[in-house]
């Protein structure tokens, strides 16, 4: 295989026969079929794949991953129809989920939303009880582009398996790439949930409450309480300056992050905080050195949102 990569990535005119000659070398043993059969589908050969699985006897055709290699061969030239028939008529020892996951996708390439769901919950189901079979649907489901299929199986798996920190941080992952401040402030609650000595899921929880908006008293006093046990701690310092500014004591917040050291408020994240609390203090002039960090910092849409009215007062 890796000769026929090197032929492949070449343009040599012996791959065919290479390939051929492999082929036949590869019906020693399922597994060799298998793998060939992926390889073949990864390089865009998944026709060619179909036709070499199809003239493979029955018992061989059925063994160890071909019928997976089958069915990533179907998705590749997106033969829906085919693909469906194939799995329904199929039993994948240990990997029956991902057998029905893609008997789902298949179903929601015709059309058949409703049907689709179904299966993708049936999927659900045959992986609950195992971490790495709900891991692998995740993957699928955003390798596919089903990010609320992704969701469902990483809050199910967050939720049945507490003690697995992977579907948490998968989740929290998603929701910072597309600036969620909703579901990442329910990703540091779960984090709550399972630790609450955990201070900086504390911290995140009540800076995302201050944000949005929710539960706004309980995040105030959690902000004093993070900041008078670390005062030094720019984070803690920043969601505490914060809350102040909410309060209508922006020159309070101000003196807070004032007395951080010049290296931690050089930091864009906490500079743009300090360029809000200036602004916001009538010190228009200081806070603009601030703002102009806001294009370096990751900024959720409350925070740009927060940073365009300082920049507006300004």
């Amino acid at each position: 295989m890796l000769h026929l990569t090197i032929l492949h990535s070449a343009g040599r005119t012996n791959f065919q026969t290479f390939l051929k000659q492999t082929q036949k070398k590869a019906l020693e043993h399922p597994v060799f079929v298998g793998e060939l059969a992926a390889w073949l589908n990864q390089h865009g050969f998944a026709s060619e794949t179909l036709t070499w699985l199809h003239e493979l006897p029955g018992q061989v055709a059925e063994q160890g991953l071909i019928p997976l290699a089958m069915a990533d061969a179907y998705v590749a030239l997106r033969k829906w129809q085919e693909l469906e028939r194939q799995l329904e008529t199929e039993h994948w020892i240990g990997l029956d989920h991902i057998r029905i996951a893609m008997l789902s996708l298949a179903i929601k390439n015709q059309s058949g939303i409703q049907g689709s769901s179904m299966a993708w919950d049936r999927a659900i189901r045959l992986a609950s009880d195992a971490p790495t079979a709900l891991n692998m649907l995740a993957q699928l489901a955003l390798n596919w582009g089903w990010q609320p299929e992704a969701e469902q199986v990483l809050w199910h798996a967050a939720n049945k398996f507490p003690k697995q920190p992977w579907p948490l941080t998968s989740l929290q992952n998603l929701y910072i790439a597309r600036r969620d401040t909703a579901n990442l402030r329910r990703v540091y609650q779960a984090l709550l949930q399972r630790d609450p000595k955990d201070k900086l899921a504390r911290n995140n929880f009540t800076m995302l409450s201050l944000l949005s908006g929710k539960e706004v008293q309980a995040a105030q006093v959690s902000a004093a309480a993070a900041y008078t046990s670390e005062p030094g701690n720019p984070v803690f310092a920043s969601t505490y300056a914060f809350s102040l500014h909410l309060q209508g004591k922006s020159k309070e917040g101000v003196e807070v992050l004032r007395a951080l050291k010049p290296a931690d408020l050089a930091d864009p994240g906490i500079s743009v905080y300090y360029g809000i609390l200036l602004s916001g203090a009538g010190e228009a002039q200081a806070a603009k050195e601030y703002l102009a960090k806001a294009d370096k910092a990751f900024l959720l849409p409350e925070e740009q949102a927060l940073v365009a009215s300082a920049r507006k007062a300004d």
